[in-house]
């Protein structure tokens, strides 16, 4: 496959992930926390980046009511179109930018598409782990919220490092527009760390560490693209 195509598919899923995100904000079911969450923290990253009973019940409440069964609802269907949506489209979207990288680093990007590969496995595990903790949240499975905590940090820190790489590969090329990308992608790699180990400070900003990448990796495939059709 060629440079041009790969980042051109590249990019039609990230046009997909932009799609996906507009309907998640402008949606029929916005996901509210049933308890005082920190300012801007969304329900779904505190979920992700719970580690006991009581920070799940700082989502969904203490009780059964009506704001815990209106939220189950939106997870539940959150979930779903995670599993069969996003996390294909994302996956794609990363796993072409790096088949349009090859010609500049075959190794790192062959690297980079295993990465993103292991990422999107736990993602799908983080997910069938929230599914089981919602169903019981004032009890949640101790089993559960044990692997939730591997597949969250997998997933996370395995988009951090794909994120890094990339920002390594582009880097090489030089110049200054390369050099601050890979600067991006380094910081989005920090900020993802601090984000999981630091969660009740730095775990509402984890999704934008990653966005940081992202954003790099869509300019690119629109330069490279582009440039290619120049050619």
């Amino acid at each position: 496959m060629s440079t041009r195509l790969g980042h051109g598919l590249s990019l039609l899923f990230a046009l997909g992930i932009l799609a996906v995100l507009v309907y998640s904000v402008f949606g029929p079911m916005p996901m509210v926390a049933c308890s005082a969450l920190a300012k801007g923290y969304q329900p779904i990253l505190a979920f992700e980046l719970a580690r006991s009973a009581s920070d799940v019940q700082a989502i969904f409440g203490h009780c059964v009511s009506l704001c815990r069964e209106t939220l189950e609802a939106a997870f539940a269907s959150v979930n779903f179109s995670d599993n069969f949506i996003f996390i294909p489209i994302y996956s794609l979207f990363l796993v072409f930018f790096f088949v349009g990288a090859r010609a500049r680093d075959p190794l790192l990007a062959m690297l980079a598409i295993l990465i993103v590969i292991l990422a999107a496995l736990g993602d799908w595990v983080e997910n069938h782990c929230l599914a089981e903790i919602a169903a019981s949240p004032d009890s949640p499975p101790a089993q559960a919220m044990m692997l939730l905590h591997y597949a969250t940090a997998t997933k996370w820190i395995a988009l951090g490092i794909a994120g890094f790489i990339g920002g390594l590969i582009v880097g090489q090329a030089g110049g200054l527009a390369n050099n601050i990308a890979f600067v991006l992608c380094a910081a989005g790699l920090i900020l993802t760390g601090l984000a999981l180990s630091y969660s009740p400070v730095f775990g509402p900003h984890i999704s934008n560490a990653i966005v940081l990448s992202w954003l790099v990796f869509l300019i690119v495939d629109i330069r490279e693209f582009f440039r290619g059709a120049a050619r």
